[in-house]
């Protein structure tokens, strides 16, 4: 069974919170490093503050183009794929940390 490489979610659900469900999503162990990208009409600076709180990694205000979906999620699955690299070849990390 594979894990989601990258979850994409509304805030308004039927019979579930999106700021819970994120949140619930973010205290589980397989999903502390999958992005979480919340679509909604409901984009202001408090639903902003409370999806980064409860583990939002951005935000996509309704309606977007397919163009705008498209790039952010190739965005985080792109860093999705670079950080899970340089998790599975740490010397490899190591390698391209600056000298100190």
């Amino acid at each position: 069974k594979k894990n989601p490489e990258l979850i994409f979610m509304d805030l308004a659900m039927p019979e579930v919170d999106g700021y819970a469900l994120c949140n619930f999503l973010r205290k589980a162990s397989i999903y502390k490093q999958t992005p979480i990208i919340i679509y909604t009409g409901q984009d202001n600076y408090l639903n902003r503050a409370r999806g980064l709180l409860a583990g939002a990694t951005d935000f996509l205000r309704k309606p977007a183009n397919a163009k705008k979906i498209l790039d952010t999620v190739e965005k985080y699955l792109k860093l999705k794929k670079q950080e899970d690299q340089n998790k599975n070849n740490p010397s490899q990390s190591l390698a391209l940390a600056p000298e100190c």
